[in-house]
């Protein structure tokens, strides 16, 4: 079987089996950078600002992080919190919004500026580490660690 027969397999899989609430990405609409604060290393709240979220789909697996993982990803040097979440997300979709947003590396995808992070049943996902599964030489998913924050 081919890397593509195989995403199109997981991919619905995820769309047909995967059940439970809509995960969207979170992207800001605005350039904070070109600000006179913004410049200065300051971090302001405008009041025209908003942010823009978009469903991922297919929904990817949330999954909490174990002691162990968490422990191991401490040692490491991460800097995630008790709480983390595993988000297991398509390399279809990443590569979707990859052409959309013009981004020459899929990792900007999780590590641009203008990304916030991803929403799901009041939580903020924020992305911290990433990696990717292979097959073929070929991306299939991204397993992205986030930190789970509740939204206010």
């Amino acid at each position: 079987m081919s890397a593509f027969g195989l995403t199109f397999l997981l991919d619905s899989q995820a769309r047909i089996y995967r059940s439970g609430l809509p995960v969207y990405y979170r992207t800001k609409n605005f350039n904070q950078a070109n600000t006179l604060a913004g410049e200065m290393g300051f971090k302001v709240a405008d009041v025209n600002a908003s942010t823009n979220d978009s469903m991922v789909c297919p929904q990817p697996a949330i999954a909490i992080m174990s002691s162990r993982m968490l422990q191991e990803a401490i040692a490491n040097g991460v800097a995630l919190r008790a709480g983390a979440r595993v988000l297991t997300i398509s390399q279809t979709w990443v590569a979707q919004i990859q052409v959309a947003n013009n981004f020459a590396n899929p990792r900007q995808v999780f590590n641009d500026n203008s990304v916030v992070g991803f929403v799901s049943d009041g939580l903020l996902f924020q992305p911290v580490t990433l990696d990717h599964v292979d097959l073929y030489g070929a991306i299939i998913s991204w397993n992205v660690n986030c930190n789970a924050n509740e939204i206010k």
